[in-house]
């Protein structure tokens, strides 16, 4: 069986390839509002009790869209910033 840091590492490298993948125009956003960036997604995490920092993550992916509509010149910006954010968590479960 797998345990929760396991399963919440690999959600963060799969979440980390979507951000990666909408950066580099590979995928659109409401494909990765269907893959994680959704409160279905974050509902079912929570109820789980994964950690508030990849909720967080996760949150913060879902306003991508509406960054895109209303402040498109900080798009990538903020997908920047959510990517290092993973990064820092994926570097405090490496540690843990």
């Amino acid at each position: 069986m797998i345990n929760k840091n396991t399963e919440e590492k690999d959600i963060l490298l799969n979440v980390l390839g979507i951000i990666e993948a909408v950066y580099n125009k590979k995928i659109s956003i409401e494909e990765a509002e269907k893959r994680y960036f959704n409160y279905r997604i974050i509902d079912s995490l929570k109820e789980k009790n994964y950690s508030n920092e990849l909720i967080e993550i996760l949150e913060l992916g879902t306003e991508i869209d509406g960054i895109n509509d209303l402040l498109p010149d900080k798009l990538d910006e903020n997908i920047i910033d959510l990517k290092n954010r993973v990064l820092l968590l994926l570097d405090r479960e490496i540690k843990a």
